[in-house]
């Protein structure tokens, strides 16, 4: 599998500033929003292409990791020669070697020795991304699919809900492992979480024949919440209206995601099916804030 250039996705030059980014992102956000193309697979794709990409390039710091990936092949701390990616798409098994093809903790050996994805990327966020494209092109060589877990029967697996606001927040959780005598971890529960993100907490496993412990593998689930909706860092929800207020225009008290409310102005005319856009009401990843989408539904 060919990791895709970030850049390239969003339609803008590596040397795009912050502002450029976040414009050229809402502006392919909004025209492959699933709103305005329901139904169609490719949009709705697309719509999560460029979402991921912006939860990267959006947060400095996971663009700053990227991009050393992207230009050298390895984390900055190992530099010193090696590998030399492609500025455009490239393979990630190709620049990380053994790290796409190892079991256990992701860590592979490179020109400037050995590293760790977790270590480098931090499980939450963009080492957890790359492992799943490598373990995902090793099971496909096998000929099954794979669900970016890795097999360690020292591992354990567990499933944990989290409240819906929890996930889109962010926050801790306490969690009790299965099976390690009422034993207890805090749980770092990014905010945008999703349901099917996986957490991986290394050495609280089970204790293997050579002593060494595996790891936690947490399975979070996120059930729906009755008024707003997670899609990338932007916060959607939908408002029933009135025919005859959308026709003369009204003004609208709205809940956001963050146990606020505020004014929302409805011009005359407005249509079903309108989207009005509240500025930096979604979720805040990195220095980056999302926006939260109000889609009129007029009865």
């Amino acid at each position: 599998m060919q990791g895709k250039d970030l850049y390239r996705i969003l339609g803008v030059d590596q040397s795009a500033g912050a502002d450029a980014i976040k414009k050229a992102y809402r502006k392919l956000a909004k025209e492959y929003h699933p709103d305005k193309h329901p139904g169609d697979k490719g949009a709705e794709q697309r719509f999560k292409e460029i979402s991921q990409a912006y939860s990267v390039l959006g947060d400095p710091k996971k663009r700053q990791q990227y991009d050393q990936i992207r230009k050298f092949g390895f984390p900055p701390r190992h530099a010193g020669g090696g590998f030399q990616a492609p500025g455009a798409d490239f393979d990630f098994s190709e620049i990380f070697g053994n790290a796409a093809r190892t079991g256990g903790r992701r860590r592979g050996r490179m020109a400037g020795g050995d590293f760790n994805l977790d270590d480098f990327f931090g499980f939450d966020g963009l080492g957890n991304m790359f492992s799943q494209i490598f373990e995902t092109q090793q099971a496909r060589s096998r000929g099954h699919s794979s669900n970016g877990a890795r097999t360690n029967p020292n591992d354990i697996q567990a499933t944990l809900e989290v409240p819906f606001k929890t996930a889109a927040l962010g926050g801790k959780m306490m969690f009790k492992i299965p099976n390690q005598n009422g034993k207890q971890v805090s749980l770092n529960i990014p905010a945008g979480t999703q349901s099917g993100k996986k957490l991986r907490l290394s050495g609280q496993g089970k204790v293997g024949a050579n002593g060494h412990r595996g790891d936690l593998l947490v399975t979070l689930k996120v059930p729906k919440h009755r008024f707003f909706e997670m899609r990338g860092f932007d916060v959607h929800c939908e408002i029933p209206l009135e025919k005859s207020k959308a026709k003369k225009g009204t003004k609208l008290r709205v809940k956001t995601i963050h146990s606020k409310t505020v004014e929302l102005k409805i011009p005359m005319g407005t249509k079903d099916g309108q989207l009005f856009r509240l500025a930096g009401m979604g979720i805040l990843h990195g220095k980056q804030q999302g926006d939260q989408y109000v889609k009129i539904k007029v009865k």
